[in-house]
């Protein structure tokens, strides 16, 4: 019986010491995830690590029986470029620049013609016209790597200000939260032991100087009666 209670004890300690395992992973991969979009801002509009970049994807422009076409809320993986990696684009690569269309704002295209004089000019997979601008290699900012299906909707949540309280800010106020109430509880604990300690201390002691005063006295009875005994 003391066995199955050993083990039950080990298996609920496993699964907590799992369980928090796990929340911290996820408090801490969405710290980094603020960290990433945090600081790379400025640079290339695309949250990135060492160059390496992602981006959720928003219309269907796409779309397609290619491979490496991609649907909406897909989470796309791009690599950031410098001017030889520019230079060395081919006819079918995939590439994220800043669109003239748009007003900057980056967008993701296939490459359909890259011309003699250097000027880029890409599609849409899901469009039956290549895009009416060219691009320079100014306007180039990274290359297509690969994508997580379906992944792109939870990206474009975290990014939304519902998202990001939802799931780091509240997390990391619970997380905070958890510690200030294990701290206290220690805390607790800890004056808990030092007042059981400083009671035992003193209730030896109280026991000590009782028994001593009984000592005294029964000294003390025993002169007096020794006193009687020789009046006699």
């Amino acid at each position: 019986m003391d066995e199955v209670k050993k083990d039950y004890s080990k298996t609920i300690k496993g699964i907590k010491i799992g369980l928090n395992v796990l929340f911290y992973t996820v408090i801490a991969l969405l710290l980094l995830y603020s960290i990433i979009v945090i600081t790379s801002r400025g640079a290339n509009d695309i949250p990135n690590i060492f160059g390496n970049g992602f981006l959720a994807v928003e219309t269907d422009s796409m779309v397609g029986d290619k491979p490496d076409s991609f649907n909406p809320n897909d989470l796309i993986f791009v690599r950031i470029l410098n001017e030889e990696q520019k230079d060395a684009l081919v006819v079918g690569d995939i590439i994220t620049f800043k669109d003239p269309a748009k007003g900057g704002a980056l967008n993701t295209h296939r490459i359909v013609d890259v011309r003699s004089d250097g000027f880029i000019q890409t599609q849409g997979d899901n469009e039956s016209q290549p895009d009416f601008y060219l691009l320079e290699n100014s306007d180039i900012v990274a290359k297509y790597t690969g994508k997580w299906s379906g992944f792109g909707g939870f990206i474009i949540f975290l990014q939304s200000q519902l998202g990001f309280g939802l799931l780091v800010l509240l997390p990391i106020f619970l997380v905070l939260l958890y510690q200030g109430y294990v701290l206290l509880s220690n805390i607790f604990l800890i004056k808990k032991d030092k007042l059981e300690k400083t009671y035992e201390q003193d209730k030896a002691q109280a026991k000590l100087e009782l028994e001593q005063e009984k000592e005294r006295m029964r000294q003390e009875l025993l002169e007096e009666l020794k006193k009687e005994n020789k009046e006699e």
